[in-house]
């Protein structure tokens, strides 16, 4: 199971730009466009927008997948010291479930979402990280939009080896889907 919290939100993200651009804070939330289009640019404000991401249990391979994403992200592990669990790590398995927590900001999302919705991703991690995205999505909608795997982001695959998704019909809309966010006037800073 998993459990998503909004730390902050994009009216952070608009105070931030506001500085940037040597404007007065602005504590208002800002429109849709602002979002869609900062979320785009992929600007340094989008990073002040935080979410804590937490299972109650994980399989500890797949938190160390997850833990493999350390730009933007503090990871909070359950612990398996001996002294504290009184099971000795010679009895540990790999697929040992634990609790595991994020705190991850925007940016990072896109960015985890990039390699963990790869179909060369492991299918268990795909999926966990698929869960994440589909409650994001009641959230935060427009950032679950540009949550897409490295290829379309890219707009070809940089694997050693390729799937092939890049070469199907699927691909062609997805990737049509999300450059059609392009660019747009910046409103609201």
């Amino acid at each position: 199971m998993v459990t998503i919290k909004k730390l902050t939100d994009w009216s952070d993200a608009l105070t931030a730009a506001r500085i940037t651009a040597n404007k007065e804070p602005s504590y208002s939330y800002p429109s849709d466009s602002f979002i869609k289009q900062i979320i785009s640019a992929e600007h340094s404000p989008i990073r002040c927008v935080l979410y804590s991401i937490y299972w109650d249990k994980i399989e500890s391979w797949v938190a160390t997948h997850l833990l493999r994403h350390h730009i933007g992200t503090l990871p909070f592990v359950g612990t398996q010291r001996e002294d504290r669990t009184g099971v000795a790590h010679s009895e540990r398995k790999r697929n040992e479930l634990i609790p595991f927590m994020f705190i991850v900001n925007a940016q990072s999302i896109i960015n985890i979402s990039r390699r963990r919705l790869c179909s060369l991703a492991s299918k268990e991690t795909r999926s966990v990280w698929e869960s994440v995205l589909f409650i994001l999505k009641t959230l935060d909608p427009l950032l679950v939009e540009k949550c897409v795997p490295d290829c379309c982001y890219r707009g070809f695959c940089a694997e050693y080896k390729c799937c092939g998704y890049v070469q199907t019909e699927d691909y062609k809309i997805l990737r049509s889907e999300y450059i059609k966010g392009g660019i747009l006037p910046l409103e609201g800073v």
